[in-house]
This record gives structure tokens, sequence and C-alpha cells, in this order.
């Protein structure tokens, strides 16, 4: 609607002659404004609150006069036609809320009170002449009457509500009763603790002297409802156990109420389409007089499939232009209708079509909106605006759920919102959305990565001209049932203009003040708390500004309260204009101004910051029903301070040569600016920053930096972690703005806050376990020195310095590295890759990956049960990490044949080679002991035994395995006689390698 402010004389120029009388003039000021002053201002306090003042009066004898025009109006109707169309709208039914008979109404006033709108549990409706129910508020307050004519015995009986009236204060009064049987019964009243008259006999009426009258405290309860702006009160009824004459009701929804979503829409839509037809009748209200009539235009299109989905081909069906009763599917037919789809609602035929077309609507498919948006803007380009015609475009988008074939498909929503942001943009289109898929919340600004229904309201919030948040009013809106869908298409109907009529801000006018997200109205405010006074203008000062005195009245001036909305109606601006009188020589001044304040608060939630605006809007509307003010008020601003910063970080662990990066140092932080928590894991995202609504950071930028024990800022991460560190996390908490002078409270500062202490970045390291193990003299080293084995099997544990260990179910950052140990024997101690006889010290060197991590690594060693083992200490730095204790060979010799008082000398071979010499006395057996392994032989020294020839006996292979074996030489004597007599022969081993 397109709305002009005009300015018109109060005193037109016919009273003005007829008031011309011999030595009298009337004057009115003509000042060149708009014909009204208006101011805004906030101030202070030292609560923390701010009080809102708003000054309005007419000046001189000029007023605002709003004057709507006629301006024709482009309406697309852009109409889901998918599959779920079919489905229940849902509806709501109302109960009378009743515990008796038929007609009873016996709920007292204290069951009332908990179902009121106004803080209760919003269960209480009233039912208008038109049917229509309607929220009801009930204010509840005590109000004391006087009492006369009681007796004692009526005072004891209420004695809970009884008060006398000391210096403007009401206090409570006691009776106490004392009963007799032969004698009158004895009454005390006393008031905080003080007697104040004592007397006897119940039906004595008693005198209170200075204390009378008594007074008697009963609660009130005033019903009342609030519409377009406008509160009625609809009754007032005395005490708890009362009952109110009118009937309430109570509203109960069900899902399958009000029949299906596309006949619910046919109905709202047809209901749409007569109003903008009666709107373009005229005055006259008829169309086949034109004089008057307004080329107001609907042209409808529907949307649901579109070409192939999941390989089948749908044909864009149900997606298409209508004209009339006809239908013409997207792409070429569509288009070839283009400058056709309008059609006028000042004629028969065109009102007829749009009635053919939306009963042709059916219910089938998908849920394209891209396509029906697509085709809209085909139509504003087909049918251009011709130049210096003023015509208004309006989109109507109705859905019943998310945008794509079967679920949400965010290809589908962002052509919708390109499509409609062309509506807007290229075709200075409004567009409206209406929503009626369950979950639809106009007053939410949805999720795009939410559920389904977080989606779905964050797609209708961009499609329509709201663009991104909710506001007031809005073009969102949504619908559960279908008396909402008519009341919103109804809604959108009022605002195509309506020729012929003019008003003045007479005492229908109202001044709204919508209280912006930041800021509420205090807790328990009510109409009460609204201050509404008027000033009569007493003159001019010396700085020519006006002077007044405060009236002590309202002037028929009433305050309202609708959630964060203040409103004022009832003074009549037109006819309390100030402006001067001039009577002959003498000037008199007169008029009044209305002045209205209330306070309000940082809403819960609410950051802070500089320059913050009080309000949404405040304006000077018409009346209750008028949509758009005649005069806006300056927005002021206040400085809000910015609350301290409290920060807590978590300890982190890591694995030794681990990472962890800034995020991950920031996860699990807890982050509070006064009682606010602020997630820093959602610190870039665009809907919710922070987690919070964006009017919560509005005015304020937070930063955030996480720093090293140096207090150097990670921009990225700590990597190659070998030893415990610390860090800690700033946030801070900057206002957007300096603060100005003409904003009210001390300027904002910048708070920050850093957890103190630092928070613990934990290291944990490798702790292996190996155990001693035995091998046999001789025998090769495994090869590629693979002591594996010697690991003690799922010993590996990680570990914080003894404090902690992940056996504990500790949060580890990163995945557990992978240990690569390697084993270096001691070379001095093995003969050509075999052991010798010492025991063999094995180190071990642990790597990740490139890295050797052996000096972090703790090295425990298990008791070893080899015995003479001298390993004492149960943790080793890894060099050696264990022992190879070494075991050795039995080999056993025995000479059969000879002569027992003789010594023979044999030649050991240990596999061919000779190892050493062993001598044997007489037919006995001498033990070779320390051998390595090896297949050994033995041959008798025939130079020493040389009257006898030997069987040598054979091999015995000394192994691992079988590490004693025994050989036995058998002689036959062949000479009796020693050489060189007897040599007496000493028992020993005589090794060349040995």
């Amino acid at each position: 609607m397109k709305k002009t402010k005009i300015l018109s004389l109060l005193l037109c120029l016919s009273l003005f002659c007829a008031l011309i009388v011999p030595g009298t003039r009337a004057y009115a000021d003509n000042e060149p404004d708009s014909g009204m002053k208006i101011s805004k201002t906030a101030t202070a306090n030292a609560d923390g609150s701010y009080t809102i003042t708003l000054e309005a009066f007419a000046t001189g004898s000029k007023v605002i006069t709003e004057q709507k025009t006629d301006i024709p109006t482009d309406i697309v109707l852009v109409i889901d036609q998918s599959g779920s169309m079919n489905d229940p709208i849902g509806g709501y039914t109302y109960t009378a809320y009743r515990t008796g008979g038929y007609n009873s109404r016996n709920y007292h006033n204290d069951e009332y009170y908990p179902l009121r709108h106004n803080g209760g549990s919003e269960n209480l409706w009233h039912k208008l002449n038109n049917n229509e129910y309607i929220a009801v508020s009930v204010e509840q307050k005590m109000v004391y009457t006087a009492i006369s004519g009681w007796s004692n015995r009526k005072y004891y009986d209420n004695q809970n509500s009884l008060y006398c009236l000391v210096s403007g204060e009401y206090k409570s009064v006691a009776v106490r009763r004392e009963e007799h049987v032969f004698s009158a019964d004895e009454y005390w009243y006393t008031m905080d603790g003080q007697q104040i008259l004592y007397t006897t006999g119940d039906s004595s009426i008693p005198n209170f002297g200075q204390y009378a009258p008594l007074y008697q405290s009963v609660k009130k309860y005033t019903y009342s409802y609030t519409l377009n702006g406008v509160t009625t009160v609809i009754e007032e009824s005395l005490g708890d156990g009362s009952s109110p004459d009118t009937q309430f009701y109570r509203r109960d929804y069900s899902s399958s109420a009000g029949g299906t979503r596309l006949n619910a829409l046919k109905n709202a839509a047809t209901t749409f389409a007569n109003a903008v037809a009666a709107k373009a009748a005229g005055a006259d209200g008829d169309i086949s007089t034109p004089a008057d009539n307004v080329n107001h235009r609907i042209a409808v299109v529907g949307f649901a499939s579109g070409q192939y989905y999941n390989g089948t081909n749908y044909n864009y069906g149900n997606t298409e232009v209508f004209v009339g009763s006809n239908q013409y599917k997207y792409g070429s037919a569509a288009q070839g209708q283009y400058g056709n789809a309008f059609q006028d609602m000042n004629t028969s035929t065109g009102v007829g079509n749009v009635s053919a077309s939306v009963g042709a609507l059916s219910a089938e498919g998908g849920t394209l909106t891209n396509l029906g948006l697509e085709m809209g803007n085909g139509i504003f380009g087909a049918n251009p605006i011709a130049e210096g015609e003023k015509r208004n475009r309006v989109v109507i988008v109705f859905s019943d759920g998310v945008p794509g074939w079967k679920g949400y498909d965010s290809n589908t929503a962002n052509s919708a919102i390109t499509q409609a942001g062309t509506a807007k943009n290229t075709y200075g289109a409004t567009v409206y959305s209406i929503g009626i898929f369950p979950g639809a919340d106009a007053t939410s600004a949805g999720n795009q990565n939410g559920n389904e229904t977080e989606k779905a309201n964050w797609f209708m919030q961009r499609v329509s001209s709201n663009t991104q948040y909710p506001q007031s009013p809005s073009y969102y809106l949504s619908a559960a049932d279908a008396g909402t869908l008519n009341s919103i298409f109804q809604q959108i109907s009022d605002q195509i203009e309506t020729g012929g009529t003019t008003s003045t801000l007479t005492s229908d006018a109202v001044v709204k003040d919508i209280i912006s997200p930041q800021f509420t109205l205090p807790a328990g405010t009510t109409a009460a708390n609204i201050t509404v006074e008027t000033y009569a203008c007493t003159g001019k000062n010396a700085n020519d500004d006006y002077t007044w005195s405060n009236n002590n009245s309202t002037m028929g001036a009433t305050a309202s309260i609708s959630g964060d909305q203040v409103n004022v109606t009832g003074f009549n601006f037109s006819e309390n204009y100030v402006g001067t009188v001039t009577e002959g020589d003498s000037v008199t001044y007169r008029g009044h101004k209305l002045v209205i304040s209330f306070k309000v608060q940082p809403k819960a939630g609410f950051l802070g910051g500089n320059e913050v605006y009080t309000n949404t809007s405040a304006g000077i509307y018409e009346n209750g029903s008028a949509e758009n003010p005649l005069l806006t008020f300056d927005r002021p601003t206040v400085n809000v301070p910015i609350k301290d910063v409290t920060v807590t970080a978590k300890d982190k662990n890591v694995y030794l040569k681990g990472e962890v990066t800034a995020d991950q140092l920031k996860d699990g932080s807890e982050i509070s600016v006064g009682d606010v928590k602020l997630d820093l894991s959602k610190a870039a995202d665009t809907d919710k920053p922070y987690g919070l609504d964006p009017w919560q950071a509005e005015y304020v930028d937070i930063t955030v930096a996480v720093k090293d024990k140096d207090g150097n800022v990670i921009s990225d991460k700590l990597d190659n972690l070998t030893e415990d560190t610390t860090y800690t996390i700033k946030v801070t908490v900057t206002p957007k703005t300096t603060g100005s002078t003409g904003s009210a409270g001390t300027p904002a500062t910048e708070k920050s806050g850093e957890n103190t202490p630092a928070a613990n970045i934990n290291v944990f390291k490798p702790e292996l376990t190996f155990k001693d193990s035995t091998a046999y003299y001789g025998e090769t080293v495994p090869a590629n020195n693979d002591y594996s084995s010697n690991y003690v099997a799922n010993s590996e544990k990680w570990k914080n310095g003894g404090k902690y260990s992940t056996d504990d179910g500790v949060q580890m950052i990163g995945t557990k590295p992978t240990l690569d140990i390697t084993y270096t024997p001691d070379e001095a101690k093995l003969d050509n890759g075999k052991y010798t006889k010492q025991d063999l010290p094995v180190k071990a060197t642990v790597n990740i990956g490139t890295d050797d991590v052996t000096s972090y690594t703790t090295f425990l060693h298990e008791t070893c049960t080899v015995d003479g083992c001298k390993w004492n200490n149960e943790i080793t730095s890894g060099n050696p990490a264990f022992l190879i204790h070494i075991k050795t060979c039995t080999l056993r010799i025995t000479k059969q044949g000879g002569a027992d008082d003789e010594s023979y000398v044999f030649d050991v071979y240990k596999d061919g080679v000779k190892y050493s010499e062993v001598t044997v006395w007489g037919n006995s057996t001498e033990t070779l002991v320390e051998l390595p392994i090896g297949t050994y032989t033995i041959s008798e020294n025939a130079g020493w035994s040389w009257r006898y020839s030997a069987n040598n006996g054979g091999s015995a292979a000394l192994t691992a395995q079988n590490p004693t074996g025994s050989i036995t030489c058998v002689n036959t004597k062949n000479n009796n006689q020693w050489l060189n007599g007897f040599s007496e022969v000493v028992r020993n081993i005589f090794g060349t390698n040995h």
C-alpha cells in the first residue's frame, strides 16, 4: 500500500471566514513541518534498566491526514500441488469450560487464572460475536473494600482478610475469640501485635474508633483481550472462589481435523480472490460501473513435479500456468501463456477465470517450488509496467513441505531462493510465503543444517521478503489450521489499497512502540506500569520552546501491552493541537501533548554493546487496524555494559609426537559472558554464531585466541609434542562502536577472559615390558636380530608421568601411533654372529615413523627366573632392554676295552674340526662341559694307546633341543708292552677353540 502524507488545515477557509468579527482574530501556527512534533528518548537508570519516553503533539492548525490512493496490484499465486496436499490440514476445537450441568459455569477465578495467556498455560479463549476465538489475558490484584455493620462473629469468621489503613498502608488485623458458656464471648483485635480493641458479644457491632473502618481484601480478576493493538476488558470478577459471568473456552488441536490441505487452500484462495475483486470494484462496490474500478490482477501458478526423478519421466506433472480452468504445462506451453496469465479482477470474466483456476487445483507429485517461482517471474516479464504507471507487485508462495522431490533438497531450495530474489529485486515484488507443514513457525529463523522442519522454516524465511530473519510485520506466515490460513489470506488482502477515504489523527490513533529483540519489559510489567501523561501548553520560553504543565490526567489515553509491544490509544491529537490564539493584541496558547514512558531492560542473553537500538520501530498509526505508521519516531540508542568473560579450558591428552589443533583445544571449553554461554565449536555458524541467536551478539565482536605456554597465538596447531605443556584460551568481547554521547548510559568497554590456571596438554608416552630369554653357546643369533619374542605381548601402555593411563579410559586426541622396535645385540659378546659363553645384552630402539623415541619410552623388565641372573632393576633405559642367558652343551666320552690302570688320550672334533683333547683313565667316562652346539666325534690317539685298536663310536649331535650327548670308544688290545714304561696322565681338557 502506498500512503501519502499531506497537510490539511484544521481550520478550513470557510470556518476561518465565519470567525471574522471586529477586534478579534484567531490564527493557527503554520510551521514548515509535518504538522506533528514527535520525539523519543532513552535514559539509563541505576538498576541497569532504561526509561523510554515518547512525546507527541499536533502543531498549529496542521495535522497529518493519511490519504489512501488506488494503486493497482499484480498478484501471482504460486501454489503447491504436491501429493501431500491431500493430507489433513488439522484444526482446533473449542470446548466450554464446565464442571457441572449443561449451562453451569462454575469454573472459579483461581481456576481460570493459571490458564491465562499472560503467563499461564495459554488455553483461555473468548468467543467474539463473529464466532472468532481470541486469547484472554487475566490481571490479578488485591482490592480493599471498607466494611460497615459487621458483627464480631463475622469479623472473626473473615479474619484472614481483614486490614486497617494506617498512614496510607494496609495492615493486617488479627482477631482472637474466647468462648464462654454463661457469659458473652470475648474478642481481641490486634495489629502488628498490639491490641486495638477489646469487645464482647457475638452479635455486637464493634467500634474501632481511630482505626475505623476496617477493610476486607479481595482478589480482583480482570479478563481482557487485545485486538489490533487495542485492549478490551471483558469482565471483572472479585474473589478466588467466584465465577465470572462470561463463558470461556479451552482449545485443543487435532491433526485429522479441518479437511484436506488442498480444500483449505481452495477455500482460502477463493475468499482472497473475492476480497481482491471487492477492492477492484471501487468505492461503489459495483464492477459494472467502471469509473472507480481499480485494475487489480491475479495470476495462478501451480508447482509439483519436474521432468525426471529416479529414472521415471514425470513430464512436469502439475507444474503449470492456469488460465481459467485450462492448464499449461511448464516449458513452452506455459511460456506461451505468460502474457495471458493475469486476470483482471475488475471484470466478471477475470473473476470467473481465477475462480475456475482455483477450482482446478489438484494434488499429485513432488515439491519443486523453484519451478513455480520461475513461472511467476516469467509472467512478470511478459507483463511489463508501462513507463509512468504505478503498479504494485505481490507474490504469494504457498507450500506444505520442504522443497524437493522427496525430503529437503538444497539445490531445489537454493534455486527457489534465487528465483524469489529475482522477483524482489528485478520486478520489485513483495514476496509472501505461507507454510502449513507440521512445525511451520514464522517466528523461527530456521536452520539450514538442522532437521527437516528447521530447514523448511529457514527456506520459507529466505523466499519471503523477510529475506533472512523473522520480522514484524512478517512476510513469512504459518498456519496450523484452515481458520488461520483464511486469516493469513485476509491479512494479505487487507494490504491492497482501497481509495476514497481520509482520516485524521483522532482518538482512534495508536502510538505503537515495538521493543527490539535486545530488550524486554521488566518481569511482571502490566499496562498499569506504562506511564501515560498529558501536558497543557502554557506558553513559550526565551528559546521559543513550548512550556508545559502536567494535567494529572490521561485525557482518555490508555495503554496496553501485547508481547514486547506497547500501545497507547485514546488521545485526540487533532482536537488538542498546540498553537497560539490571537485575540486583539492578546496572544494565548492552547493544546496538549501526550507523554508515554516505560522501562525496558536488556533481555537475558544479550551480550551488550554501544549505540544499541531500544526498539525495532515506533510510530503513530491512524487506528488499531492500520498496517503502516503515518509518522515514525527516531530510534534512540543506549549503551549496554558487557559483562565479565569467564573461560574454563579442558585438559587435553595427546600421544607422543602427536599434534593438537587450535580447534581441538577449544573443544569442550566453557565460555560465559555473564550468564550467557558461548559455544566455540559454532563460531563460524552463519545462522547461530557461537550458538547464539543473531540478536544476542549483534552489537559486539567476539575474538578467540588460543595461546601456547609462552603466550604465542596458536594459529594452526601444536605438533611433534614430546613433553607436557600448557595452553590458554583468551576470549575478547569488543563493542562494535566506541559509544557516543548521544547514547544513554556509560559506554560499554571491551571485556576479556582467559583461563587461569592454564590448561594442561598431557603427552602420553609408551611403556614397554621385556623379558630375558636363553640361547645356547654357538647358536646363531636370530635373522635380522629379530628379538621380538623378548617383548612381553600386549604389554604396551601409554602413560603420562604415572598420573594417567589410556587404560583408565581418558579421552585421547589423535590415533595411537605404531611403535617400530629394533634390537641391537652387544657385538663384543658375539663371535661371527654366534653366541659365546657370555650372557648377551640386547639394546631396544623405539621409533615412531623416522623419529627415535627411545629416550621418551619407559622400559620395564620382567623378573628373571634364570638361575644366577644378576638382573635386579625392573626399569631400564632400553640399553640393554633384556639379556640372552647362554646355556652350554655337555658331552660324555666313555672308554671300554682298555686297561684300568692306563690312560687313553682322545682328540675331540666339532663339526669335523679338532676342538679339544680329553684323557680317559682306564675304562671310565669323562664329561666335557661348556660346549657349544655342534656335531662331535672323537678319535683315540694311537701314539698314546699304541697297544690297542679303537672303535671310536660314531658321533653325538648337541643341539638346543638335545644339549647332552655321549660317545663310547671300544678298544681291542694288540700288545701288552709299553714302549717307554708307565706315565701318569693328567685328567684335563685341552682345547684349541675353548
